[in-house]
């Protein structure tokens, strides 16, 4: 009787069951590993870029909310509603038109303030060094004449002198010297018997050197008028040259007026 035939109950018992047979290409333990990290870095890679898709959508749909929101806002105001927004902006750009004009107004009395402080500053100044040289208390230096006078005594006068003094000043002189001394409004001239001439008390040696600053070719032109004081000189036998330069200079000053020695009986330079 062969073993197919056999009872069940017959059949011989079998031994414990073994280990489960791996199934077959089931390969090495480090392939293993290497199929469950690929499975799981494919399964991050799908998810990350899955949930930057959803915060792109997300966005979209938020500024969209927006925009409907603020669209829809304006176009459920009646007519007189958006009329008063529209006078409203109105309102606010002419407000601020008006802060900026007057900002830029502001802005040009401060420039126009400031102008007119250093223009009457420089007037000051220019005042003072005026003052300053007619009253003859700084040497000066500009563009003028040289005139020479010559003769013997009792040709050239102290009433000459004054006239001299009194044309150069109507021909614009600002500064005149004669042989050293400077000649302001309260200088005198005065004449001895012997025919010695002195100004402010002080002897002029002959011949007379005046020097005086102003409009050079004017100057020159007023000492020549006919019977004018050069003219009555030279009459006289006298000698009268005058030359213009571009700058000439004048280093006497007033002396102080205290202690000084004046003569009644002397002519006034005027």
């Amino acid at each position: 009787m062969s073993t197919g035939d056999l009872d069940p109950r017959e059949r011989p018992e079998s031994g414990p069951p073994g280990p489960n047979p791996e199934p077959e290409h089931a390969g090495t333990r480090e392939q293993a590993w290497e199929r469950l990290r690929s499975a799981f870095g494919l399964s991050s890679w799908r998810s990350q870029a899955l949930a930057g898709v959803l915060c792109a959508l997300l966005g979209f749909a938020f500024v969209a909310q927006i925009q409907q929101t603020e669209e829809s806002g304006l176009s459920q105001l009646s007519e007189t509603e958006l009329v008063r927004v529209l006078d409203d902006i109105d309102d606010r750009n002419a407000r601020l038109e008006s802060e900026a004009s007057q900002l830029s107004r502001d802005e040009q009395e401060l420039e126009s303030g400031s102008n007119q402080r250093e223009a009457a500053r420089q007037q000051a100044r220019d005042r003072v060094e005026a003052l300053s040289i007619l009253a003859g208390t700084v040497a000066v230096t500009g563009p003028g004449i040289v005139a020479t006078i010559d003769g013997s005594a009792g040709v050239v006068t102290a009433a000459n002198l004054v006239t001299f003094v009194q044309e150069l000043r109507d021909a614009g002189a600002e500064a005149i010297d004669i042989n050293g001394t400077r000649v302001v409004v309260d200088t005198y001239f005065t004449e001895s018997e012997d025919g010695r001439l002195r100004v402010a008390g002080t002897d002029l040696s002959r011949p007379i050197t005046i020097t005086a600053i102003g409009e050079p070719d004017t100057m020159a032109t007023a000492m020549r008028i006919p019977g004018g004081v050069a003219d009555t000189i030279e009459q006289r036998g006298g000698r009268f040259t005058v030359e213009t330069h571009d700058a000439v200079d004048i280093d006497s000053v007033v002396a102080p007026a205290e202690g000084e020695d004046v003569d009644k009986g002397g002519e006034g330079g005027g």
